[in-house]
């Protein structure tokens, strides 16, 4: 008989986009918890960032591409303190802040959870 109490941890999706999907968020949550960073972010609301193929491709490691980062780093990882930036910016940022100087002029060009360019996608 199995137990009817075991979690059910973990689905496979039937869409690859959305495997991949998964496993970012979750290896995202992972790194945010051994920061000691709170994280509120559903997957749901992970995938409403990275809502098309075409923004996921756009996601990586070179300047040009985009990162999910926090608007407020005191803050935890939410839908209303998150934003995708390209990756320059986002570094120029960590950059600014390091020395407390003001970086906002960067966040120019950022797209946020409520922000047209999502929902238009």
């Amino acid at each position: 008989m199995k137990n009817s109490k075991a979690k059910k941890i973990y689905t496979r999706h039937k869409d690859p986009f959305n495997q991949q999907r998964h496993l970012a968020w979750s290896r995202a949550r992972a790194q945010a918890a051994f920061r000691d960073e709170q994280w509120q972010l559903t997957f749901n609301d992970w995938c409403h960032f990275w809502s098309t193929e075409e923004l996921w491709a756009q996601r990586g490691r070179a300047n040009e591409s985009l990162c999910l980062t926090r608007y407020d780093e005191t803050a935890p990882w939410s839908l209303k303190n998150c934003c995708l930036i390209k990756r320059y910016n986002h570094l120029r940022i960590k950059n600014r802040k390091r020395w407390d100087l003001p970086a906002d002029e960067f966040y120019q060009g950022a797209i946020f959870y409520d922000d047209a360019r999502l929902r238009s996608l």
